[in-house]
């Protein structure tokens, strides 16, 4: 009698290749490879939050792209807290006139959506202290 292959080793065989791949995939393309389960945390946090209904990670939406705000942030140096401030608050006039509401997020969801955004700068420099 043949057996019935065992397609949960398959599927995590394959999930792990795609795990290997990807880092190498996502340097090639200039990005800082961040493997931290906290930026993958910090991922899913900015899907619960909403945070792509008005931005995406390669283009204009309402807000900026998440690439260009860590790109703008590689020039000009800011603290995780800094960009937690504002993302907690909201503001506008940094990147154009549509305003982003306040987030209703934690002290410290704020710090991890900062980090996760600020890794996806190609050659980060995030200034140190508050």
């Amino acid at each position: 009698m043949r057996q019935k292959p065992d397609v949960g080793h398959a599927a995590w065989g394959f999930l792990a290749a795609l795990l290997w791949l990807l880092p190498g995939a996502v340097a090639a393309q200039g990005f800082q490879v961040c493997d931290n389960f906290g930026m993958v945390r910090a991922a899913e946090m900015a899907v619960e939050h909403g945070c792509f209904g008005c931005h995406t990670l390669n283009s204009k939406r309402v807000g900026p792209p998440y690439k260009e705000v860590a790109a703008k942030y590689s020039r000009e140096p800011i603290t995780v807290e800094k960009l937690a401030g504002k993302i907690r608050q909201g503001g506008s006039g940094v990147w154009g006139s549509a305003e982003m509401p306040p987030n209703k997020v934690s002290d410290e969801e704020a710090e991890t959506l900062a980090r996760w955004v600020l890794s996806l700068m190609p050659n980060p420099v995030v200034a140190k202290g508050r």
